[in-house]
């Protein structure tokens, strides 16, 4: 019994260390119940510009100066797809909100538990992307409005 006892504290233990492996913002960031509404303003903030040109420059040096490696960016849609580590995963679009705006879009995935899971984190993405854009454009990030259609 209590070789058996051994084990199982070997094995909780050595799951418990796996789960250090992804860096501590990523594991902040892990999924809790959100609404829709809650995820959305989270997820989106508007730019008083219409310079696609230079937000798409300022999202691709953002990411770049906060650690992902860029996968791809597609000029024609907008979107620039960015890994950081083997853990997490950072889609970043922007499409034009109105005249003189443009809306930036994120949605993240972090691995756990061998599944990607979208991260609802305010923290994270204002931390990771938001924030970072807004000094590197010179221009304050601001909230969608409730309701504002996607």
């Amino acid at each position: 019994m209590s070789r058996t006892i051994l084990r199982n504290a070997t094995l909780l233990l050595a799951l418990a260390g796996t789960a250090c492996v992804m860096p501590p913002a990523e594991r902040a960031a892990l999924p809790v119940e959100r609404s829709t509404a809650d995820v959305s303003g989270m997820q989106n903030r508007l730019f008083d510009t219409s310079d696609a040109t230079r937000v798409m420059r300022g999202i691709v040096s953002t990411l770049q100066d906060r650690g992902y490696r860029i996968a791809e960016v597609d000029r024609a849609r907008g979107r620039v797809t960015a890994t950081r580590g083997s853990a997490t995963r950072l889609v970043v679009q922007q499409q034009p909100a109105g005249e003189g705006r443009i809306r930036v879009t994120a949605d993240s995935y972090a691995r756990w538990d061998a599944k990607d899971q979208q991260v609802d984190a305010a923290e994270y993405y204002e931390v990771n992307l938001f924030a970072p854009l807004g000094e590197a454009l010179g221009l304050p990030a601001l909230g969608v409005p409730a309701g504002a259609s996607s």
